[in-house]
């Protein structure tokens, strides 16, 4: 979730960028640099109609989490317990 919060910390709660993500209008963010495959995972993630939301085992398996946690698990391997 840390990916979610990081993007949606721009947007002042209840302000007019929080609710055209609510109507999943995300024209304002910035996602220059961001996978495709990351910004459907996002997307995914934000539907607003919560019976159309990816669940947190479909979030776990996918693909780019995997490739993250993998990352991570290597770093941790090779620097020790940095995070």
């Amino acid at each position: 979730m840390s990916i979610v919060t990081s993007y949606l910390h721009h947007f002042h709660y209840r302000g007019e960028a929080w609710h055209r993500i609510r109507r999943e209008d995300f024209s304002q963010i910035d996602f220059d640099g961001v996978s495709a495959e990351l910004v459907e995972l996002l997307k995914s993630m934000l539907r607003s109609d919560p019976s159309l939301r990816v669940d947190a085992g479909l979030i776990c398996s996918h693909p780019v989490i995997v490739r993250a946690r993998s990352s991570m698990e290597s770093l941790r391997a090779e620097l020790g317990p940095v995070f």
